[in-house]
């Protein structure tokens, strides 16, 4: 089906006659809704996050990354945290 609608455009533009397309709407598949996929509500668990957090403070400690840095990743890990799991203290 793909080669044979991309195959009338081509004819289309090439002989600059639009009525190639027209037989596009008859090679059309079906459209239908797609079937949802649920997810597991706790991917990344409290205690993931936490790990997280020490290992961000064990660089800045270690002095692997700066104070900018350290509080960026902390601000990401606790947005991030707080976005998928609603408004639960660490």
């Amino acid at each position: 089906m793909n080669f044979a609608t991309a195959f009338l455009r081509y004819l289309a533009k090439t002989h600059f006659d639009p009525r190639y397309q027209s037989f596009d709407l008859f090679l059309e598949m079906p459209k239908c809704l797609k079937a949802r996929k649920h997810v597991t509500s706790r991917i990344v668990t409290k205690e993931d996050v936490e790990n997280v957090l020490l290992a961000i403070r064990q660089a800045y400690e270690e002095r692997e990354i700066d104070n900018n840095h350290y509080l960026n990743y902390r601000a990401i890990v606790c947005l991030a945290h707080l976005r998928g799991r609603g408004h639960t203290q660490l």
